[in-house]
This record gives structure tokens, C-alpha cells and sequence, in this order.
């Protein structure tokens, strides 16, 4: 994914063309002096830190090392924007702008059960995680099940964890208003 960050940062964003006074600029020039001194490229140099190095000085995995990424949610908007601009069919672009919406909110929710999980205990009661086969599957697949409240999730035991709960099931219906109303 960091090649990928890399790649938008020097070949792509300092070329898009952009407005100055009513009339495109595409001098390669002054395109590129144009994304070096916006807000935007500062924020996506701070994503590319490489946190993930405080895995080894702190010798613990956490899905926080990697929070910086975030920043890059910009590249998101503005991608999505753009195509939604010039697309001939803009419904299926918001349709599939709204499922990565909730991909990535299930994703950040599978995160933060792991994360939770990891600093309970795996396996020391039956709502965390109990460490058995693929950990990105399972919590996924339990993040997504609590997000749409269907299944039988065992009972929440302490406070955090009836926390995530609540914000699982915020998150849920939040999606899920979303996706109504891009429907709509």
C-alpha cells in the first residue's frame, strides 16, 4: 500500500492540472510547485511515516502504528469526486463510494475488536478473540456481524467492552442510513 501512497505522491498529484483565474494551469512546472504547497501534501507525507517501525522498538503489533494512513482519506474524496463528475452513470459511482464507506468503517471496527481483544487477553472470555485461525477473518467477520446487529454476539462482560458495543451498533446504523439515503 506504501507503494502505492509513493507512487500518487511523485508521478500523480504533482501532476493535476488545477484553476488560476478562470483558465486551466498544465505546466508540468507550476502543477507541481501547486501540490508541494498545499495543506494536502503535507498530509499525505505525515501518512507515509513509517510508524510501523514501533513494532520492533516496542515489540508489540497495534493496529494504532498505522492510524497515520488516515491522513490519505483526502485522495479518497477527491478521487471519488472526480469520477462522480464525469461519470455517465453517477448513481453506481455513489453506490460504490457508499459500500467502501462501509467497508472501511467495518474495517476500522474489526481493527479496533482486535485491538481490544489483544489487550483483554485472546481467548479469556467468550467475547474476545480466542486467537484460532486467521485473526483478519474472524474479527472481520465479527466486526460485520455486530455492525449489521445480526447473529448471536456473546454478551459484552466489562465495560469496554461494552463500549465497542455501543459504537459498533452506532456505526451499524450509521451505515445503514447512509446506504438508505444514497438509495433514495
Amino acid at each position: 500500500m506504501d507503494f502505492f501512497y509513493l507512487v500518487d505522491i511523485i508521478i500523480v498529484k504533482p501532476r493535476v492540472m488545477y484553476l488560476k483565474d478562470g483558465f486551466w494551469v498544465r505546466n508540468p512546472r507550476l502543477t507541481r510547485r501547486n501540490y508541494f504547497t498545499k495543506f494536502q501534501f503535507k498530509m499525505d507525507v505525515l501518512s507515509l511515516l513509517p510508524l510501523d517501525l514501533l513494532y520492533f522498538i516496542y515489540n508489540v503489533y497495534s493496529p494504532m502504528f498505522r492510524l497515520a494512513r488516515v491522513l490519505k482519506i483526502q485522495t479518497f474524496w477527491e478521487f471519488f469526486n472526480h469520477f462522480d463528475n464525469v461519470s455517465a452513470s453517477p448513481n453506481v459511482v455513489r453506490f460504490i463510494r457508499t459500500l467502501t464507506y462501509m467497508l472501511f468503517l467495518v474495517h476500522l471496527n474489526t481493527c479496533a475488536y482486535y485491538e481490544v481483544s489483544v489487550r483483554e487477553g485472546l481467548g479469556t472470555n467468550k467475547w474476545v478473540y480466542d486467537g484460532e485461525g486467521i485473526a483478519y477473518i474472524r474479527c472481520f467477520y465479527r466486526a460485520t456481524k455486530t455492525a449489521t446487529s445480526i447473529g448471536k454476539n456473546p454478551k459484552p462482560s466489562n465495560e469496554i467492552e461494552y463500549l465497542f458495543m455501543t459504537c459498533s451498533w452506532l456505526m451499524g446504523v450509521f451505515v445503514f442510513a447512509v446506504l438508505i439515503g444514497q438509495v433514495g
